[in-house]
């Protein structure tokens, strides 16, 4: 597939001395670079976003942005991509919602000799020619070591998972990573469920477990890890629904996973004990800086994990710690 990839070096070139060129139509040239999200709407996703455009202005290239409103869309996300090559993308960065709903689109995509990057979420297709995410079965295992520190000297602890979806690379590899550590720590999971993606969702969900959980105005709970943005913002408002009830949620340690300004205030109250960031800009800018290397006929590394780090109250003082939840 090189050889075709080739042929679009001194377009890729072209575009990154001079902003683009024109054809003799008078249409412009500039090489295209789709970024497909698995949503638009998260502050997750919008920092991938300005990431993947720094990097498009870095090497003069235009990116087509367009993603699903819902991270439950999968029929959209598909016909997202195939758009994307009808309008003559070079090159495709994608996150996909499902690693195997999606697998086969992505498959036919690879197949016409498009360079794919794949981003945040693994996918069962062949061929991709760089997977940049964070390493999420370690992101999971850096909750379960927050959760059993914090439950010290707690003993066969009783512990909710609020899960994102079925489906979904990335958030199933943290649940893992979260239960090898807590259940090795010789704590239980007492309530996992799949949410429909939506914090609203994750809200109605979170609710009614937490419901069944609770006993004398007390919630027995030792502690909740919420796998993503949209589970930790919906756990989030779950708890204050409760606690406005008159449920005591206190002694129910609390970690979730990406951030919001909402999270970040419950980290500084203590409601949360912390949460899992990634780098999301930083992931936007590799994924299109491979696309394009690879159009250069550049080597690039199969895998670059783009890092995880654990957000507390007190690190929050950190100035860069403090720039991956801003």
């Amino acid at each position: 597939m090189k050889y075709v990839w080739m042929s679009l070096v001194g377009m890729v070139l072209l575009a990154g001395c001079g902003g683009g060129s024109s054809t003799e139509e008078g249409k412009d040239s500039t090489v295209k670079v789709a970024v497909i999200p698995k949503g638009t709407s998260h502050a997750f996703w919008k920092s991938v976003e300005a990431g993947a455009r720094k990097a498009g202005e870095a090497y003069g290239v235009e990116i087509l942005w367009d993603g699903p409103q819902k991270e439950t869309e999968t029929v959209r996300q598909r016909g997202i991509l195939e758009s994307m090559v009808n309008v003559g993308a070079a090159g495709i960065a994608i996150a996909p919602l499902d690693e195997n709903a999606m697998a086969p689109p992505i498959q036919r995509v690879i197949d016409q000799e498009i360079p794919v990057v794949i981003f945040d979420s693994n996918v069962n297709a062949k061929g991709f020619v760089s997977f940049v995410a964070t390493d999420n079965e370690e992101g999971g295992r850096i909750a379960g070591r927050r959760m059993v520190e914090k439950l010290g000297e707690t003993q066969n602890a009783k512990l909710m998972i609020v899960k994102y979806g079925e489906g979904s690379g990335s958030t199933l590899r943290r649940e893992k990573g979260f239960r090898e550590i807590v259940t090795d720590a010789g704590h239980d999971i007492v309530a996992e469920q799949f949410t429909d993606g939506t914090p609203e969702g994750a809200l109605s969900v979170a609710t009614n477990m937490m419901t069944g959980l609770v006993s004398e105005g007390t919630l027995q709970l030792d502690g909740i890890f919420a796998s993503n943005e949209s589970t930790a913002m919906g756990l989030l408002r779950a708890l204050d629904r409760l606690s406005n009830s008159g449920v005591d949620v206190s002694g129910t340690n609390v970690i979730g996973f990406d951030s919001s300004p909402d999270l970040v205030k419950a980290i500084e109250s203590g409601l949360f004990d912390g949460v899992v960031v990634q780098n999301p800009e930083r992931m936007g800018y590799l994924a299109v800086e491979s696309v394009v290397k690879t159009l250069n006929g550049e080597e690039v590394e199969e895998v670059q994990d783009t890092g995880a780090k654990l957000v507390t109250k007190e690190g929050l003082a950190d100035p860069e710690l403090r720039k991956l939840v801003e």
